[in-house]
């Protein structure tokens, strides 16, 4: 039924390879590669190597992408427990129903949901609308080279903007 899926494993024989299966329905108006690796990139992982294929289900024809690829920056520790919302981010962000920049990556790093690292990206935004002395590349740099202060970050504002949260006070010292 879903036009776009896809599926992200770490069972490779290389190791701290992972691989991304790409499946569409192909009604023509398959994404092109031009469109997934600027958005594998932003999601942290550098794509080593790359296949493609065709095939028919019934009336439907298939393609799919399989891409090797490894993590830029440091191994990824959350893909086991965060694989789901890593491929919804993904499939999310091709459909153009979230944006596509660097603090994607926070995603694979860390266990940030997508709707976390928007609360990030609306601060970045902020800071830039206020003229904040760093850019806005700095600020994603820094929550990525610090996933664990982006994580912090996003407690915090959670704890602080969380209306249901009755015990506020002791959370703080948390």
């Amino acid at each position: 039924d879903n036009p776009l899926s896809i599926s992200v494993d770490s069972s490779t024989e290389v190791e701290g390879e992972i691989s991304i299966k790409v499946y569409q329905l192909n009604h023509g108006d398959t994404v092109p590669l031009s469109t997934l690796f600027p958005v594998l990139s932003n999601m942290g992982f550098d794509v080593r190597n790359e296949r493609h294929f065709e095939e028919q289900v019934g009336d439907h024809y298939y393609q799919m992408s399989e891409y090797r690829c490894v993590y830029q920056c440091v191994p990824m520790v959350a893909l086991k427990s965060n694989r789901e919302e890593i491929e919804n981010t993904l499939v999310n962000i091709l459909v153009n129903h979230a944006p596509n920049d660097r603090l994607n990556t926070l995603v694979s790093i860390s266990n940030l949901t997508a709707e976390e690292v928007l609360v990030l990206r609306a601060c970045c935004e902020y800071l830039h609308q206020i003229q904040f002395a760093l850019t806005q590349v700095r600020i994603f740099n820094f929550f990525i080279a610090y996933p664990s202060f982006a994580v912090s970050f996003v407690r915090l504002f959670q704890v602080k903007f969380q209306p249901k949260i009755v015990k506020r006070d002791s959370l703080y010292k948390k």
